[in-house]
């Protein structure tokens, strides 16, 4: 979970991460600003979430 504390500090964001992936999309404290920001939180939730998965699957695989 610290990575996306992380991720969400370069934001300047405070919040609570959700239960489920999809509610990072279009989360509503995006509510007022620009779309470039929207675009880059998307990317940047895009990146960490293929990431934190391509780790567990070498994790997973690997260890086999």
């Amino acid at each position: 979970m610290s990575i996306w504390y992380r991720v969400l500090e370069k934001f300047r964001v405070v919040w609570a991460v959700p239960n489920r992936i999809s509610e990072l999309f279009g989360s509503d404290f995006l509510f007022g600003r620009s779309k470039n920001i929207k675009r880059l939180w998307n990317v940047a939730v895009l990146i960490v979430t293929c990431t934190l998965r391509l780790e567990r699957n070498n994790r997973v695989f690997e260890d086999a």
